[in-house]
């Protein structure tokens, strides 16, 4: 099989195109997989955050719940009826 002059030359210039084709699509990929990861661990991140902020307002309502409990209830609506007639 014989290649002519001009075959040859452009099967030569289409070598370095292919090249920068190939290394342009795995850098796209790269940066794509580095995006995914980046979001991964902001998501995490705002879950534990949340979760968090979740317990630390559990644990408000609980104190809360522990600071009423010794109140007598009946004794301060009758107070806030003396109050607020």
């Amino acid at each position: 099989m014989s290649h002519t002059l001009p075959d040859l030359e452009l099967s030569i210039s289409r070598q370095p195109l292919f090249f920068g084709l190939v290394v342009l699509v795995n850098i796209g990929i790269r940066a794509d997989s580095s995006q995914r990861d980046l979001t991964r661990s902001r998501a995490e991140l705002n879950a534990v955050t949340y979760a968090d902020h979740m317990k630390a307002d559990i644990v408000r309502g609980i104190d809360i719940t522990n600071l009423a409990k010794p109140l007598d209830i009946e004794k301060m609506k009758n107070t806030i009826k003396d109050i607020c007639p």
